[in-house]
């Protein structure tokens, strides 16, 4: 019993924090944006009003090396990561778990291509995805969001000195 109460304790925790990647030598890249599912509730999608932004995977596969990454968002819809090198990448899928243990799976109408660049903050923006229970809509709301967001959380992160590069997610 006192496991599972030290293993949901923690689960809270870190569901409850963002981390954010510290530049280094060999990891000198951030991806930085933001993601927000809505559900739109029909009686074939009972439960799921809202916004969904935590645990989100994305899937990116390295175009040079076929080498697949997955990274989840974190707290608020945070998507943070310092393990995609500069380099050519092809988002393969989403995986959204909803909420209750129920899963939706979204495959994009792809591929989508995105260029990440060596040393740099590559801002994918805000990104929206509706789902329904007969498909899906996704638009990129805005860039600067993310920018702004970002400096003001995360005000003593090294990536605030860094050039900032905006990245169309959807451009095909």
């Amino acid at each position: 019993m006192r496991t599972k109460i030290a293993v949901l304790f923690i689960t809270v925790v870190l569901a409850g924090c963002t981390s954010v990647p510290v530049p280094t030598p060999e990891q000198n890249t951030l991806v930085a944006g933001k993601f927000l599912v809505n559900w739109k509730t029909t009686d074939k999608m009972r439960g799921g009003n809202g916004t969904y932004r935590f645990g989100i995977r994305i899937y990116f596969r390295n175009n040079q090396s076929g080498k697949i990454f997955f990274v989840s968002t974190q707290k608020d819809g945070w998507f943070l990561t310092g393990k995609l090198a500069g380099g050519s990448y092809t988002i393969q899928k989403f995986f959204i778990e909803r909420n209750a243990g129920r899963i939706y799976q979204m495959t994009l109408n792809g591929p989508f291509f995105i260029t990440l660049e060596e040393g740099m903050v590559n801002n994918m923006g805000v990104i929206q995805i509706d789902l329904e229970d007969d498909g899906y809509s996704y638009q990129l709301v805005d860039y600067d969001v993310v920018k702004l967001d970002f400096q003001s959380e995360f005000p003593d992160s090294e990536w605030n000195f860094r050039e900032w590069k905006t990245n169309n997610v959807f451009a095909k």
